[in-house]
């Protein structure tokens, strides 16, 4: 299933789909924004730029859990309480409570970035850590109280499954799914789903 939100209904229509995402406009900015730091994150940290691959990782989360507390109504978060966020997004998403190490890196990351005053936090991080970080985000787009309607139209899954992007050249799929073990046993099931949801609602669409 893409998303949290129960499917028990009949398919959401593309004015529906308009309606929730132009009700819920901060929601939807920061999926995307999650979504562009997640792919910067994988991208930069698979190639040894582990520095700001963490510092993307960092604000790709905090863009995640905010979305996720949105959602359900929450409205005032402060600037960079990382471990706040996650300690509220958990009560909402109880699997979210086992990313508290991954939290940690993040925030050092952050912190350092920007001038943390003790430094060397981050030694002896690598890209093998990315791996906590795709388990977040998949756990994150499994329980976000969104539609799956709308969820297809918000990015990563844009991304993931439009193939005419991967053939003009665009390396992002190659990027969200390169080693990506969380992914990877959820791609099947969820591109079938967004194929079906597109097909209803574009009938004449172009892969």
């Amino acid at each position: 299933m893409i998303g949290g939100a129960g499917q028990s209904r009949p398919m959401l229509t593309m004015d529906d789909v308009q309606a929730w995402a132009l009700a819920h406009r901060r929601v939807i900015r920061l999926l995307h924004a999650a979504a562009q730091d997640y792919v910067g994150a994988r991208c930069c940290a698979l190639n040894w730029l582990l520095p700001i691959g963490f510092v993307l990782g960092a604000q790709a989360a905090e863009a995640y859990l905010r979305a996720l507390l949105l959602c359900v109504g929450e409205k005032r978060f402060g600037r960079h309480r990382f471990r706040q966020l996650l300690e509220r997004a958990s009560k909402v998403a109880p699997q979210l409570s086992k990313f508290d190490s991954l939290i940690t890196m993040l925030s050092h990351a952050h912190s350092e970035r920007y001038g943390d005053a003790d430094p060397g936090r981050t030694a002896g991080y690598s890209s093998a850590d990315i791996v906590l970080l795709d388990e977040f985000v998949v756990a994150v787009l499994e329980h976000i109280q969104i539609p799956e309607e709308v969820m297809c139209y918000q990015l990563p899954f844009h991304w993931l499954f439009e193939d005419r992007l991967a053939k003009a050249g665009w390396r992002v799929r190659d990027w969200l799914t390169d080693r990506n073990e969380a992914l990877a046993p959820r791609l099947a099931a969820w591109g079938q789903r967004y194929n079906a949801i597109m097909d209803q609602h574009h009938p004449n669409r172009m892969r």
